[in-house]
C-alpha cells in the first residue's frame, strides 16, 4: 500500500555536471575502437577523380587525398593565410575566420596550412560531445622490434615508404623562418641524418615525437623548446590535424603507438524533493496492520496514540500513475508529526 502527493513546480528542478573518462588506444585497438587516419594533400585546379591520389585504395578507409585537403582547409583553415595569420579586409577580420571552429583567438600562427594534412578521426561515441582540452597524448611505440627505418629512395624495408617525411632541416615544424641549430629540442642532424641516396631515421626517444595538445586547440611538441605547434585539435569534432608534413607524416606511415583523451559527457541530474508535512503520511498502509478475519479493522498495535509509522521506500510515477523511479532509504525514516520531512531524491540521467 502506498500514499501519493503531486509535485509542484518549485519541489523539482535540473542541474548538469560534466563528466570525463580517459581513453587510450594503441595498435590494433585503432581499428577495434573506429580510430581513422587520412592523408590531405593539396593541389591546383579543378579536381577530377583518379586512382593517383587514392590513399588506403581497396580498404574500407579509401580516400582521395586532394579531397581530404581542401575539406580540412575550408573547414578549419580557411580564415588564415599560408603564414597562419588572419586574413583581413578593411581592417577587419574577415567572416571565414569565425567560421574555423577556434578554441582561442589569443596564439599567434595556430591556423597555418601546409602542404599535407594528416587527419586523425575520433567516434563520437568516444569523446562525447567534446574532446576534454588538455587531455590529448599522441606518443610512438618504443617497445615495438626494429629501431631503425632505412630508406633508399622512395623503396624502404617493410611497409613505411614516404616520400613526404623529410623536408628541408630548416622548415621543420611549422617554423616561419629559417632556423638555427639552438631552435630544436635536439640538433636537427641527431634527429634525421641524409644522405644523397638515402637517409636513415633512428627510433626517436618519446619525448622527441609524443605530440601533445596545449588545451586552446594548438597540437604542440611536448617537450619543444620553444615551443612549436605542428597542428590543431578541434574538440567539439573529435579531429586532430597535423598540418607539419614531417610530424604528420610520421604518424601516418609509422604510428603503432598510443592515443589518449579524455571525453566529455555532460550528466543531467533531476532533483525532487519529496515534502511530508507533520499531518501528512502519519498512518501506516502496510496490509499487515489489518487484523485478520475482520473487514479493515485495525490491530491494537497501530490504534495507540505513541504509533508512529516509518518509511522505506520513495516511488517517483508520471502523470499516467505509472511508476518510473524508486529510492531505497538505508535504513528506515520515521515520520515526524511535529516537524516537516523532506527527502531530496536525485536522478543522474
Amino acid at each position: 500500500m502506498a500514499a501519493f502527493k503531486k509535485f509542484k513546480q518549485e519541489d523539482h528542478y535540473t542541474t548538469e555536471y560534466v563528466a570525463h573518462k580517459t581513453f587510450t588506444a594503441s595498435g590494433n585497438q585503432h581499428d577495434s575502437y573506429g580510430i581513422e587516419t587520412y592523408h590531405g594533400v593539396s593541389g591546383s585546379g579543378d579536381w577530377l577523380p583518379s586512382g593517383s591520389d587514392v590513399n588506403l585504395a581497396g580498404t574500407n578507409y579509401e580516400h582521395h587525398t586532394r579531397l581530404v585537403y581542401n575539406s580540412i582547409h575550408h573547414l578549419y583553415y580557411s580564415g588564415y593565410d599560408s603564414l597562419g595569420l588572419p586574413t583581413t579586409s578593411s581592417n577587419e577580420m574577415s567572416g571565414s575566420a569565425y567560421d574555423n571552429y577556434l578554441q582561442s583567438s589569443y596564439t599567434a600562427n595556430q591556423r597555418r596550412a601546409q602542404s599535407e594534412f594528416t587527419v586523425i578521426s575520433v567516434p563520437q561515441n568516444l569523446f562525447g560531445c567534446y574532446i576534454r582540452p588538455g587531455s590529448i597524448r599522441l606518443s610512438p611505440d618504443l617497445a615495438g622490434s626494429g629501431s631503425n627505418y632505412v630508406f633508399t629512395g622512395s623503396d624502404a624495408t617493410g611497409n613505411y615508404a614516404s616520400e613526404s617525411f623529410a623536408e628541408e632541416v630548416d622548415t621543420m615544424y611549422g617554423a616561419s623562418e629559417q632556423l638555427g641549430d639552438g631552435d630544436y629540442i635536439e640538433n636537427e642532424e641527431e634527429y634525421i641524418n641524409e644522405g644523397e641516396a638515402e637517409f636513415v631515421k633512428a627510433a626517436p626517444d618519446e619525448w622527441k615525437t609524443t605530440v601533445v595538445d596545449d588545451g586552446n586547440g594548438n597540437l604542440i611538441l611536448s617537450a619543444s623548446s620553444p615551443q612549436r605547434i605542428v597542428g590543431n585539435v578541434v574538440y567539439s569534432h573529435g579531429l586532430l590535424v597535423i598540418s607539419n608534413p614531417v610530424v604528420g607524416g610520421y604518424y601516418q606511415n609509422y604510428f603503432s603507438g598510443s592515443l589518449t583523451w579524455q571525453s566529455s559527457h555532460p550528466i543531467y541530474t533531476y532533483n525532487y524533493h519529496c515534502e511530508v508535512k507533520e499531518d501528512e503520511f502519519n498512518f501506516t498502509q502496510h496490509p499487515s496492520a489489518i487484523a485478520n478475519g475482520t473487514s479493515g479493522s485495525l490491530i491494537n498495535d497501530v490504534t495507540g496514540s505513541f504509533f508512529n509509522p516509518y518509511f522505506t521506500t520513495v516511488g517517483l510515477y508520471n502523470d499516467a500513475s505509472e511508476l518510473i523511479a524508486v529510492a531505497k532509504m538505508a535504513q528506515p525514516i520515521p515520520v515526524s508529526d511535529n516537524n516537516e520531512t523532506t527527502v531530496l531524491v536525485k536522478l543522474d540521467m
